[in-house]
């Protein structure tokens, strides 16, 4: 069975939608709409949570089976039953499903149900248990981001909810310090503990990330520092003159 498959034209489902993961049907907007083109209202709002991970969540993971072909991975959980899916697709399988249920277990749906016949016994053996290890691993480590962000995320609803953090307005240099804040948190550890290391370690990270694209870091930092004076200025001189 010859199968084409173009990535490009499948919509990926946010997790927590019941239905579809990454091959869900396409949506039909009326003539003229386009899905994807923001309101005029629309700003962007970055959500920053540093999250710790337990180790223990996660299990040495299984190579896919090479003679089964490169897979496409994605996953979603019901937001009824809490079970989580984790999809497989490659042009030899086709899609298949492992879905994970609350005492551990994990059981394999084919999209093809002749492809299941076509494999023998190692194949399948070793596909079951990367779906397996691949599914702890996913679920362990999903909780524990979706527990640990829920913090973060609530408290800039309520920040913007009560008009204390502005959103699509030009901050203040103090709100610039409180979102540099929230980014670093999410970044670096020791923030509070040792600010200069953080913001070092930041610092290297941007080394990387200048020289990666050829620009000048150093140059970059005093344009930005001389915006970062120009801006406190520019705050000073209108609270003087109100």
């Amino acid at each position: 069975m010859t199968t084409s498959f173009d990535e490009s034209q499948v919509r990926r489902v946010q997790q927590g939608v019941t239905a579809g993961g990454q091959f869900t049907a396409q949506p039909r907007p009326e003539a003229g709409v386009s899905l994807d083109a923001p309101g005029p209202a629309t700003v962007r709002l970055d959500v920053h949570a540093a999250v710790l991970l337990d180790r223990a969540f996660v299990e040495d993971a299984l190579p896919f089976p090479k003679c089964l072909g490169e897979p496409t991975l994605d996953f979603y959980r019901d937001s009824e039953t809490g079970k989580l899916t984790l999809e497989v697709w490659t042009d030899r399988l086709g899609l298949v499903e492992f879905v994970r249920d609350h005492d551990g277990g994990v059981y394999v749906q084919f999209q093809d149900a002749d492809t299941e016949q076509d494999l023998d016994e190692d194949d399948f053996d070793a596909l079951i248990a990367y779906g397996e290890t691949m599914c702890g691993n996913v679920d362990g480590i999903a909780f524990l981001i979706e527990h640990q962000s829920t913090g973060a995320v609530r408290d800039q609803v309520l920040a913007i909810a009560a008009g204390t953090q502005k959103v699509g307005s030009e901050e203040s240099v103090s709100e610039s310090a409180t979102r540099a804040n929230r980014v670093l948190r999410a970044w670096v550890d020791r923030v509070e503990e040792d600010p200069a290391a953080a913001v070092t370690d930041a610092l290297v990270d941007l080394v990387h990330f200048a020289r990666a694209r050829d620009l000048d870091l150093a140059s970059l930092l005093g344009d930005a520092a001389f915006l970062a004076d120009d801006q406190q200025a520019r705050e000073a001189s209108t609270a003087k003159a109100s």
